[in-house]
């Protein structure tokens, strides 16, 4: 169990060191997408990003991108008969998601878009409960060793 934890600290503080560093360093133009509402609202978040970088799609080839959203690769899912977080790790995940969180708040809240930063069109809302915050445990799993190589390419 001593590993995972060391594990999962590691993760959480690169995480949270990579995302405050772009968030309160970078100084160019930037686009903040939220994972929850790309998923929540696919058609919105893709057309704000493609005009945040200039670029115009074709309503054929919006369709054609929304119509294969999960894309072509899919892992098998096989549940884990476990929770993998111990409570302890679950605060310090949502410690850290809240202080990237609120760097993205007064960021938003301080900048406004013509000086280079936008999300949507609102602050990101505050988050979910904190239970929600992770996957269910039941849709976590362990890949196979075949999972986590890259597919091989049998066209030859």
């Amino acid at each position: 169990m001593k590993n995972w934890q060391d594990f999962v600290t590691e993760k959480l503080t690169t995480w949270k060191k990579t995302n405050l560093d772009w968030l309160l360093n970078f100084k160019g133009p930037r686009h903040v997408v939220l994972y929850d509402q790309l998923v929540t609202n696919v058609e919105e978040e893709l057309k704000a990003v493609l005009s945040f970088l200039n670029l115009n799609l074709s309503p054929s080839a919006l369709d054609c991108a929304l119509s294969r959203r999960e894309g072509i690769y899919k892992r098998r899912r096989r549940a884990l008969p476990f929770d993998p977080y111990t409570p302890s790790m679950r605060a310090a995940l949502r410690r850290g998601e809240e202080e990237v969180m609120s760097a993205l708040r007064g960021l938003l809240s301080s900048t406004s878009p013509t000086k280079g930063a936008s999300a949507s069109t609102t602050p990101p809302p505050q988050r979910p409960p904190p239970d929600t915050l992770l996957p269910p445990p039941h849709t976590l799993k362990n890949p196979s060793p075949e999972e986590l190589l890259p597919p091989s390419d049998t066209a030859g």
